[in-house]
């Protein structure tokens, strides 16, 4: 149990944080969305780069090909 004496600010924090969960569900929302989208730039990347280097080997223009 919480101590008499400071029940009424635990019960305070209590609250403040179950009225903050909305608020911090929209933002992991947000991150993972943005998550996601840097996940796809990311891949794609290192598709282009793949490419690229296999472009160039192809070519003779890569260092050690």
């Amino acid at each position: 149990g919480v101590p008499a004496d400071v029940y009424d600010e635990y019960m305070e924090a209590f609250d403040g944080f179950n009225e903050a969960i909305p608020e911090w569900e929209a933002l992991t929302d947000s991150v993972r969305s943005q998550e996601q989208r840097c996940e796809k730039l990311a891949d794609r990347h290192n598709e282009k780069g793949a490419e690229l280097r296999r472009f160039l080997s192809t070519e003779g223009l890569l260092e050690g090909s």
